[in-house]
């Protein structure tokens, strides 16, 4: 997705989708891609290409992994103004992030508690462990640390994992470190890939690290619904945050 679908205005906003590459194992593909996404946006956000950009910042979007390494950028990166995290983990997930000397571990998993659907699909809903016990304490995105605004969009059918708790801990980490107070926006019978309006609801499919299908949960008119007004609002926070014209971009068919 462009942001030129976000704005025909020049601000700047950096997408980043789940993560998928051609070859190596998953656990080391998503470990290269930290390594890649917070490096090559650390060089883009000093390119010359910036300083074109109209506004006071950057803003980051994503959606599932993504949301989570935008999480994850913004804490580690400077110039981030603001952030939408679509369904996003507060832990890191899947592979060890590396950022100049510093070490993020992977939250753990316990593969025993996934769960069968009677339709055979696999439910990994409570797969991940805490971030808030044990060593996974470690695993947590040092959110306190960023100076970015942020709206969480938040599925709450989510099969993937945990969003609505994932979103309400990075709120109250934040304001514990005395940041400003997230906006978090909760639908119902929405599941875990929120897309641009009238994208068809995404009930079932392969995941790369668990290695077969599995359920993302949410039902056809509610979780439609919930597209169309997380297109509006995502688009009324980048507008309030990294300036521009007021206003969005209405939803087409």
């Amino acid at each position: 997705m462009s942001n030129k679908l976000l704005s025909p205005h020049p601000h700047s906003v950096v997408l980043r989708s789940e993560f998928k590459m051609a070859s190596s194992p998953a656990v080391l593909r998503a470990s290269r891609l930290y390594q890649w996404s917070l490096k090559s946006s650390a060089q883009f956000l000093g390119s010359p290409q910036l300083r074109q950009v109209k506004g006071p910042g950057v803003g980051l979007l994503g959606i599932s992994k993504g949301g989570e390494l935008c999480l994850s950028m913004a804490s580690f990166l400077k110039g981030i103004t603001a952030a939408v995290v679509i369904n996003g983990s507060v832990a890191n997930v899947g592979g060890t992030l590396h950022y100049k000397g510093e070490t993020l571990p992977p939250v753990g998993v316990n593969r025993n508690r996934i769960k069968v659907t009677k339709d055979g699909y696999a439910d990994i809903v409570d797969v991940l462990n805490s971030p808030l016990e044990g060593p996974d304490q470690k695993s947590f995105i040092p959110v306190e640390r960023a100076e970015s605004t942020f709206l969480f969009l938040v599925g709450q059918d989510d099969h993937n994992w945990k969003s609505e708790f994932y979103a309400n801990e990075a709120c109250k980490r934040l304001q514990a470190h005395g940041r400003r107070k997230p906006q978090i926006i909760c639908y119902p019978e929405t599941g875990h890939y929120i897309e641009p309006p009238y994208f068809p609801l995404c009930r079932a499919s392969l995941h790369a690290l668990v290695g077969s299908p599995i359920i993302w949960g949410g039902e056809p008119r509610a979780h439609a619904m919930a597209q169309v007004d997380a297109w509006k609002q995502l688009q009324t926070f980048f507008h309030k945050h990294l300036g521009g014209h007021e206003g969005t971009i209405p939803s087409k068919v």
